[in-house]
């Protein structure tokens, strides 16, 4: 049987006065000592537990208002779009700025950025070692060379 309203607002507070209690920096046995948790253990799992419902409902409400924005940036596309086909420039421009956002939105452009990042640190990395490469045979030169 499901617990009652009341029940479940009290495991609520419980579980919100853990979580501060926790942050202002008392250690999870003493969250369990004011709070009457059996065991560290236990005030630690109940506050996991409720973090990880929390995240869950997050990312859910994150995907859903993206798929949100998914649909109107499709439906505007599709307004949009017998213009730019025909020719229209405004048109044209309003639906790659779509078509980029609705990228953006998906993660489609990300590998681009990482790409980026990472060819920049190699770069930056290789240009570091040719350096000292050079420093070392400049050193190791015999003198008058």
């Amino acid at each position: 049987m499901p617990a009652s309203t009341a029940k479940r607002a009290e495991v609520a507070r419980r579980r919100k006065r853990a979580i501060d209690l926790y942050l202002s920096g008392l250690t999870w046995q003493q969250v369990a000592d004011a709070l009457g948790y059996s065991s560290r253990q236990a005030a630690h799992k109940d506050v996991a537990r409720v973090l990880q419902q929390m995240t869950q409902e997050m990312l859910t409400s994150a995907a859903e208002m993206r798929d949100r924005d998914l649909l109107a940036l499709s439906q505007m596309q599709a307004a949009f779009w017998p213009l730019a086909m025909a020719g229209d420039d405004k048109a044209a421009r309003v639906v790659i700025k779509i078509m980029e956002r609705k990228a953006r939105l998906n993660g489609a452009d990300a590998a681009r950025t990482i790409k980026h990042v990472m060819t920049t640190e190699l770069d930056e990395r290789i240009e570091g070692l040719l350096e000292r490469m050079r420093q070392h045979a400049a050193a190791a030169a015999p003198p008058g060379r």
